[in-house]
Order: structure tokens, then C-alpha cells, then sequence
């Protein structure tokens, strides 16, 4: 659509654009009455709200504006959610797709609540969060993954102790100020994994429960875990019992845990990578012309029937989603999470 109206009003598709992401915005000043009232409806025509305002009066307060993440819950669900994520945008499919593919899931910066409502509103009836984050105030956390030693033990003498021991965190609530300082003190030149908080995801893993008749019960309200299969998952211990939590709830989800007497602790899988390994197939199966095609390997590598283990590791939906498409055309294959 920026580019259609950039055309029509003359001016250049990314100040259209910036300004339809930032709505209620001005678009143009200083426009003579019978030019203005022209392109007024040629905006309306397109379908957008638009009215003229006398230059006299005060400008109005520039809208807040925020980060807009996306979180999948299912990923057969992603091809629908990429074709609607991919018109809203006015991009390709495949784009939308390696945005959603990529953590923590980022596609719009400083975008104004209207936006960010419409494009809430356009996924309506897909399992997917639409998450959103202003950086005015913004919280961050520093990941426990692909440092080297020397730079994790600099980061854990700068960085003050995270509130709650979560695996994966070497820091938690850090401002923007002072993310940008580790970066620029300890970091030069070396990417730091750092995450918005208000985009990380972690699972609850129980570690110990009581020793009472109630217990099960207790499991089944304080967690995913449904309550007829609660007893047989007390009885395998350790086991992860809730995935996709926030960081707002993680806190009060693992106390809640601990008045119960239940051993928890929380970890982060915003960053998770698996490798897909031991994949083999059935003998109507070209395994290294599907290889291939998805990417995974040089089709000249593979031996015919498996097995294989592919040497990159991908980020979780990714991983998953490769996982679906070798299953589906009768390949066995095991997922193997990457330890940092």
C-alpha cells in the first residue's frame, strides 16, 4: 500500500510508509486547502482515516511507539500465519516467514499502538501472541549462550546478580543503558545475546514434589500438566511442565510452585537451537534429493537411506518445522538441543 499511495501523493515510499506505522501522525504540512482536500481523499479511497487540520493549532503529542514481536503456538499453523503476517507487511510470504523463524520473533520497530491493534486484529483466529514492547522503559536480559569463557566471566563481574537463578540468564532487568554499556565496554565487535524481556520465553521444569496425596492435584492447577496424567509425570521427575512462559509470569508461577513444596527452576528457550540428527528413510524415498531441497545437507553427501546428522543447528521453530516436513514424507528423525 506505501508504495501504490507514494505514488499518488509523490512523495517517497518510506515516508509513507514511517507514517502509516506511526499513526495518528502528520503526513504533510503546509498543504494549500484544494491540494489537501484531494489528497485526503485519495488516502480515504485507499481505505485510511484521514482529516485535514488547520496549521494554527497546536501539534498533537507524538503516539508511543513500540517493538512488535511474534510468538507461533503452533507451528502446522505457520504457512497461514506467514501469508497474513506478509500482506499486513506488503512483503513476500517466504520474508514473513524467516521473520517469525527468527528469535525472538521481531517484525515491526517503533510502531504505534494502532498498528500494532491492526495487525493484532488481521491474525485474529491464528495461534499466535502478538507481543509488543515500548523502549521507553524497556527491561532486558543478558543469555547464557555462545560466550566464550573469558567473556562470561567479564560479563558476570559487570552485570549485577539476576533476581531469580534462571538457567540460561546471566543477567536480568537490565535498562537499556546499561545493555548498551556492556556492549560498547566488554563486547566491541562481538554480538551479546541480548533479549527485550518482554519477548523471552522460558519452560518450568520440576525438579522435586511432595510426598502427599494432593500433590497431583496441586500439579494439574499449577501447571500445563492435565490432572489424569499429573501422577504418571510425579513419577518422572525431572520433567518440564509448562513451555511458552513470559517473564512477567515466570516469577510468580515458580512461587506458586514453591508454597506447594515443589522443586522448580526456570529456563530460557527464547535462544534454543536443536540439530536434527539420525535421519532416515524408508527405501521409496530420495533422502538426498529431500535433503537437498530443504536445505539441510549437499544432496551428493547423503548416503541413500540415512542415516544422517545434519551439522547445523537451527533455532526452535525452524528445527520443528524441518522436523514436520521430514516426517511427513516417512523419514525418522531426532531433534537434539544444542547445549550452550
Amino acid at each position: 500500500m506505501a508504495g501504490a499511495l507514494a505514488k499518488g501523493l509523490g512523495m517517497a515510499p518510506e515516508r509513507v510508509a514511517q507514517v502509516l506505522y506511526r499513526t495518528p501522525a502528520v503526513l504533510m504540512d503546509n498543504v494549500e486547502p484544494t491540494l489537501a482536500e484531494s489528497l485526503v481523499r485519495l488516502l480515504q479511497d485507499a481505505g485510511i482515516e484521514a482529516r485535514l487540520e488547520d496549521t494554527g493549532e497546536p501539534p498533537h503529542p507524538p503516539p508511543a511507539l513500540f517493538d512488535i514481536a511474534l510468538s507461533p503456538l503452533d507451528v502446522t499453523r505457520l504457512p497461514e500465519i506467514a501469508d497474513r503476517l506478509a500482506e499486513f507487511l506488503g512483503t513476500r510470504p517466504q520474508q514473513a516467514l524467516e521473520l517469525l523463524l527468527m528469535p525472538p520473533g521481531l517484525v515491526l520497530g517503533q510502531v504505534s499502538a494502532v498498528t500494532a491493534d491492526l495487525l493484532a486484529s488481521e491474525l485474529h483466529g491464528l495461534p499466535v501472541q502478538v507481543l509488543r514492547s515500548q523502549r521507553i522503559g524497556a527491561r532486558y536480559c543478558l543469555a547464557d549462550t555462545g560466550l566464550s569463557g573469558d567473556l562470561r566471566q567479564r560479563l558476570l563481574r559487570a552485570c549485577p546478580a539476576p533476581a531469580r537463578d534462571v538457567a540460561g540468564l546471566l543477567a536480568t532487568d537490565l535498562s537499556a543503558e546499561t545493555a548498551a554499556t556492556l556492549v560498547r565496554e566488554h563486547a566491541a565487535g562481538v554480538h551479546l545475546p541480548i533479549i527485550d524481556q518482554a519477548f523471552a520465553r522460558f519452560e518450568i521444569e520440576l525438579l522435586a514434589a511432595p510426598e502427599s496425596d494432593a500433590a497431583a492435584g496441586q500439579l494439574a492447577a499449577l501447571s500445563d500438566v492435565p490432572e489424569r496424567v499429573a501422577p504418571r509425570v510425579l513419577q518422572a521427575l525431572p520433567v518440564v511442565v509448562q513451555d511458552n512462559v513470559s517473564w512477567s509470569e515466570l516469577v510468580s508461577r515458580l512461587d506458586a510452585l514453591a508454597r506447594q513444596g515443589f522443586g522448580a527452576r526456570g529456563r530460557l528457550t527464547t535462544l534454543d537451537r536443536f540439530r536434527l540428527r539420525r535421519i532416515q528413510a524408508p527405501a521409496d524415498v530420495d533422502l538426498p534429493g529431500l535433503l537437498g531441497k530443504l536445505g539441510l545437507c549437499d544432496a551428493a553427501s547423503v548416503p541413500p537411506a540415512g542415516p544422517v546428522d545434519v551439522r547445523e543447528a537451527y533455532p526452535a521453530l525452524q528445527a520443528e518445522l524441518l522436523t514436520r516436513s521430514l516426517r511427513s514424507a516417512g523419514c525418522a528423525v531426532e531433534l537434539q538441543r544444542e547445549v550452550a
